[in-house]
């Protein structure tokens, strides 16, 4: 996610693959972003950019999971200081920081953050979002994603489907 993100910004493609591949991480990626990959970036759509910038609520959430970040703050999106745990790939940074990750959230935790941000999200879609949660639905949607998929790895990241969740939630 965080080499795909950068494509929104306007990262060249092929830079952004040939990173990928270099560090095994092409069996990663969905058919969707397999996809992406094999396009030139005048080819891409502002539907994949806008689905692109959306892997940033996606990618807090699995550093919350993987333990980069202490917290999911419900009224905050990624920061700077959180990114910079992160391969910098504009600066050719390895995938070192990422690759000896040894500590993630148990079932448990996991289980509880996707109940809670279900249901901020239901919350949102009812009109009865609460006011002091500052994020909108599309991030309470990704987030809910990324847990779903994490719940349920077996499962292509373009297959989760966050309704499915919300009705077992209700």
């Amino acid at each position: 996610m965080n080499a795909l993100i950068n494509i929104a910004f306007e990262a060249p493609i092929e830079y952004i693959s040939e990173w990928i591949y270099k560090h095994d991480l092409a069996n990663h990626l969905s058919p969707t972003e397999r996809e992406l990959l094999s396009t030139d970036l005048s080819e891409v759509s502002d539907e994949d950019i806008n689905a692109l910038t959306w892997y940033m609520e996606g990618l807090y959430t699995l550093m919350w999971v993987t333990k980069i970040a202490d917290h999911l703050d419900e009224n905050a999106h990624m920061d700077e200081e959180l990114a910079a745990k992160l391969p910098n790939l504009a600066e050719a940074e390895t995938n070192q920081k990422l690759s000896s990750l040894q500590h993630i959230q148990s079932d448990e935790d996991t289980y509880h953050m996707l109940d809670y941000y279900s249901h901020l999200l239901l919350y949102q879609n009812s009109g009865l979002h609460p006011s002091d949660i500052a994020l909108d639905e599309g991030s309470l949607y990704e987030r809910c994603k990324a847990l779903t998929w994490v719940l349920h790895a077996e499962m292509e990241w373009d297959e989760v489907n966050v309704a499915i969740t919300l009705n077992n939630q209700s």
